[in-house]
């Protein structure tokens, strides 16, 4: 008979269980941001220029103060560069990547 006994400091668990959460929240942040700047359309560049990112307790508020951002995400007055919008294109193109993307735990 072969008895296994594993031992393990929960509470080191637990909080390197949240720091990798931790890690993972800044990275999805980082590259949403990212993205939804590469993908907004440019005339004067102030729009493009504008987004904004608030870190809160429970997340991030991804923002651009232009009064016209309304109209080029969700029309009439959608640019030709970004015909479908710019943040729900964003955000899945985000996610496919980050669903087919590999990434190893630091």
């Amino acid at each position: 008979m072969v008895n296994i006994i594993v031992k393990s400091d929960v509470k080191k668990l637990i909080l390197d269980i949240g720091r990798v959460t931790q890690q993972e929240k800044r990275e999805l942040e980082i590259d949403l941001l990212a993205t939804i700047k590469r993908r907004s359309p440019v005339r004067s560049g102030a729009f493009k220029r504008s987004w904004n990112k608030n870190s809160t307790k429970t997340g991030a508020v991804i923002s651009n103060a232009k009064p016209y951002g309304p109209k080029l995400e969700d029309g009439p007055g959608r640019s030709p560069q970004a015909p479908l919008g710019v943040v729900g294109p964003s955000i899945t193109e985000v996610i496919k990547r980050r669903q087919t993307t590999r990434r190893t735990i630091k």
